[in-house]
């Protein structure tokens, strides 16, 4: 038996597509790192660095839509496991980043430790449904710093051996994890081929850009690292929405 899930009709998603063309070429998009705002301005993107709004011409966005991959593989450092994208197949992806946890030993509920994350990271290795990490529990682990960072990833790669997707916001890291990657996998080119890793990156609402987590990702994309990007768009103002529009 296969489950097949419609959401939209093929008039409803050309309807999106066209409203989204016009919005993000008259109100547009600011970015907020100047690196992204060459980038998109070499590409022929309208940008106003006053404001740091950027605004796309529809046959730009068609023509990057166009180049944009529709199917690749994404690796871990399991020998044999991989997970074809856009291929009708799925998987699932831990998410948790729990900052406390029910001590089933003493029936206490108290912070996290390296330990929870430790044993929690394991179960989820080890379940064959799911194939792509996100840290599952928070624990003091010093991210902000080379030391506690390099050991954080050390961790999830020798805990995690499917796919891995995460982020962070210290474009000075970005090397460390290279160094890491590099270990693991044996260099950029091993890395490019295999995709171990995909990195996350949210946009701000209302139609933001942010600096730490694009400028992070920039300093990764030599390595060919994939994007997942979660628009996570919020209604800012409901009622002086529907009093500007006449709704009740």
């Amino acid at each position: 038996m296969e489950l097949s899930v419609q959401v939209l009709s093929e008039d409803e998603k050309a309807q999106v597509h066209e409203r989204t063309l016009r919005l993000l070429q008259t109100t547009g998009v600011r970015c907020d790192t100047a690196e992204g705002r060459g980038i998109l301005a070499a590409a022929g993107a309208d940008v106003d660095e006053a404001t740091r709004m950027v605004r796309y011409p529809p046959e730009l966005v068609e023509s990057l839509l166009a180049q944009a991959a529709r199917r690749f593989t994404l690796h871990g450092r399991r020998p044999g496991w991989s997970f074809s994208v856009n291929d009708g197949a799925f998987t699932l992806l831990a998410d948790g980043g729990a900052t406390a946890v029910f001590d089933t030993r003493t029936g206490e509920r108290r912070p996290t430790t390296h330990g929870d994350w430790l044993a929690a990271t394991r179960v989820l290795d080890a379940l064959d449904d799911v194939g792509l990490y996100w840290c599952p529990i928070e624990y003091d682990a010093d991210y902000e710093h080379a030391g506690g960072f390099v050991r954080y990833y050390t961790d999830v790669f020798a805990t995690f051996g499917k796919h891995v997707q995460d982020s962070f916001g210290t474009p000075e890291l970005a090397p460390w994890l290279k160094e890491v990657l590099d270990i693991v996998f044996g260099g950029p080119e091993a890395v490019r081929e295999r995709l171990p890793l995909s990195f996350l990156i949210t946009p701000a609402s209302p139609l933001t850009i942010e600096h730490d987590y694009t400028q992070t990702w920039l300093e990764l994309r030599d390595y060919g690292l994939p994007v997942a990007v979660m628009p996570m768009p919020l209604a800012q103002d409901a009622p002086a929405l529907f009093r500007n529009t006449g709704n009740s």
